[in-house]
């Protein structure tokens, strides 16, 4: 009997012992283990994504262990990911952090990109972000974005996506031609339909960038909140049918251009002319942007401190500055994240942190020759002043990536052209074009 109560006793205490050291076991494993976040992003930000994985880790927090999916740039492949990626998001399921750029066009080969979300504006609405908003109240960083950019990723003041760079249209002055240029520098603050009403004289160059790219003046016309579309069908077509009326083919005003700002830094200019900038004059009298790169954290995030400590980086003074994220230019190729220019330029746009306006227009950091980025400090000013005149700004729609179509109209081998036997369908297409895409784009 005894014996068998000894037994039983050493049984019992061995089980309590082998219980014990399982559950330290247990907490050891569970003290050791690291947080998880996931990020889903797209070569042109896979370099920079890479560098702050790095830096985070040695950094700031190495109990973070960072999986990273990159989105390819051949559309096959990406297609193919895109539809999985998307269907996790929106099913609450998806990566922890978004780090996107908004491309129409691969540089490379010229041909439209798949965008990871067709028309990000939406998803604003849809409940798959994380609100931000109390993370960016205390970022330094943050507080030196440029407000109207960042309003496009806010809904009722609270802040679900992170612009991180933008790009608008602009009109492009010679200084060399200015007095030669009939043009009121008063236009991009009036709404196109007042200046046709009221009979103002728009150039030739202008006109050609109201038939052909018709992007260019619409500006912020779609309100997503209310599913609003704020243009009739008739406004546009007396857009158009003003821009057909007027133009002169193949006759071109010298020093004057409507471009994109960051055509200025294509890597084929090997020096910047001498331009002043004005905004683009749109339907509604908006200066408007884009946003082109963009970052966010979706809602089923469980690390959302650590994630948004992550996302910060982007905005990040050093970053935008072109000194890097430890505020050094540091010479050791694991931190080639600190050689920032080129980080940031491969976002595809004017970052939106004021810091780095600068920096990103004179190319400080780059490898240009002195005597280009002397050129680029005597005009950096008039860049900066047309940036601060933007006042509205939203991520690319449906409407905007429909070029191609403009383009299949017009667009012959000697380049666009308006002398056609058919003008007058062509014409009505392309009013079609715009008109059923924006809609599209407010109540799909």
């Amino acid at each position: 009997m005894k014996f068998k109560l000894a037994k039983k006793k050493i049984i019992i205490i061995t089980s309590i012992i082998t219980i014990l050291i399982i559950s330290v076991i247990a907490i050891f494993n569970v003290l050791d283990s690291k947080k998880v976040i996931t990020i889903c992003t797209d070569e042109a930000m896979q370099n920079s994504v890479e560098s702050f994985v790095l830096y985070y880790n040695e950094v700031i927090d190495n109990s973070v262990e960072f999986k990273v999916t990159v989105l390819p740039n051949d559309n096959q492949e990406r297609e193919t990911q895109i539809k999985k990626l998307r269907t996790e998001l929106m099913a609450g399921n998806g990566k922890d952090i978004y780090l996107m750029t908004d491309r129409l066009r691969n540089q490379s080969t010229q041909e439209s990109i798949i965008p990871f979300i067709e028309d990000v504006n939406k998803t604003l609405y849809a409940g798959v972000w994380a609100d931000l908003s109390k993370y960016v109240e205390e970022d330094e960083g943050y507080k030196n974005c440029f407000e109207p950019i960042m309003k496009a990723g806010q809904v009722d003041g609270k802040q679900y996506i992170l612009p991180l760079t933008f790009d608008c249209k602009v009109v492009q002055v010679s200084d060399k031609y200015a007095e030669g240029i009939k043009y009121d520098v008063n236009y991009g603050k009036t709404s196109l339909l007042s200046l046709i009403e009221n009979g103002s004289e728009i150039n030739n160059s202008m006109l050609f960038s109201l038939i052909f790219s018709p992007q260019s003046f619409i500006g912020s016309v779609i309100d997503y909140k209310n599913s609003q579309l704020n243009v009739t069908e008739e406004e546009i077509r007396k857009i158009i049918d003003y821009g057909f009326e007027n133009y002169k083919e193949d006759e071109w005003v010298k020093g004057f251009s409507v471009i994109d700002i960051t055509r200025e830094f294509d890597t084929t200019y090997q020096k910047l002319p001498t331009f002043t900038y004005y905004p683009m004059v749109t339907i509604n009298g908006d200066t408007f942007a884009n946003v082109k790169s963009y970052g966010a954290i979706s809602r089923n995030c469980k690390e959302k401190d650590k994630a948004y400590k992550f996302l910060s980086l982007y905005l990040s003074d050093g970053f935008m500055s072109g000194n890097g994220v430890t505020g050094q230019k540091l010479s050791d190729e694991k931190y080639s994240i600190n050689v920032a220019w080129g980080d940031v330029n491969y976002l595809e746009g004017v970052p939106v942190n004021k810091k780095g306006w600068r920096n990103w227009f004179t190319a400080e950091n780059a490898e240009n020759s002195e005597d280009i980025k002397e050129h680029r400090q005597k005009y950096v000013d008039k860049f900066i002043n047309a940036m601060e005149q933007i006042n509205s700004c939203q991520f690319y729609n449906y409407f905007d990536r429909q070029a191609h179509k403009i383009d299949e109209l017009f667009l012959t081998e000697k380049g666009y052209k308006t002398s056609f036997d058919d003008l007058e369908k062509r014409i009505e297409k392309e009013i079609g074009i715009i008109y059923d895409n924006l809609k599209y784009s407010a109540f799909e």
